[in-house]
C-alpha cells in the first residue's frame, strides 16, 4: 500500500519498484561482504579470498543466470515482457562495477576487525542422556495425532 501511495505502481513509472530494489541490493552488497568476512573469521576460516569471491559472485551470479535464461526464453517466444539487451548489459555492469567492489570493500573491513569470541563454557562432568519416559516413541506418535 505504501508503494502504491508513492506511485511505484503507476504505469508512468514502469519498473520503478524493480529499479529501487536493484539499487538497494547493490548498496547492501557492502554489508554482505562485511558479514560474510566477520562470520568466516569468527568460525576460524583461513581461505579468505574464496569467501570474498563467493559472497560477491555465488548468489548474484545464480540470480543473474536465472534472469538471463528466463529472459532468453521470453525473447525467443516473442513476448513483450522480455527485457532489452541494453538493460541486461546495464544490470551486468552495475553488478560487476559497483556491487562486486562494494562487496570486496566490506570484506576488507570485516577481515580487519578482531574476530568475535563466542561465549562458551564447557562443563567437565559428563551428564547421562535420560532414557525414554513411560511412553515410547510410538505412543507419542499416536497421542500427537500423526
Amino acid at each position: 500500500l505504501l508503494f502504491a501511495q508513492l506511485g511505484y505502481f503507476s504505469p508512468v513509472f514502469r519498473g520503478a519498484l524493480l529499479t529501487a530494489l536493484i539499487g538497494f541490493w547493490v548498496v547492501t552488497s557492502f554489508f554482505a561482504g562485511f558479514v560474510s568476512a566477520r562470520t568466516y573469521t569468527m568460525l576460524g576460516g583461513t581461505q579468505r579470498r574464496m569467501v570474498t569471491t563467493g559472497s560477491a559472485f555465488l548468489l548474484s551470479g545464480a540470480l543473474f543466470s536465472v534472469f538471463f535464461i528466463s529472459n532468453l526464453v521470453l525473447s525467443l517466444a516473442g513476448s513483450s515482457a522480455a527485457v532489452s539487451f541494453f538493460t541486461l548489459l546495464t544490470l551486468l555492469l552495475i553488478w560487476l562495477v559497483v556491487s562486486v567492489p562494494l562487496n570486496v570493500l566490506g570484506s576488507f573491513f570485516g577481515y580487519k576487525m578482531e574476530p568475535v569470541e563466542l561465549p562458551r563454557k564447557v562443563n567437565p562432568a559428563h551428564r547421562p542422556i535420560p532414557e525414554y519416559s513411560f511412553m515410547g516413541p510410538t505412543a507419542y506418535v499416536i497421542v500427537s495425532g500423526v
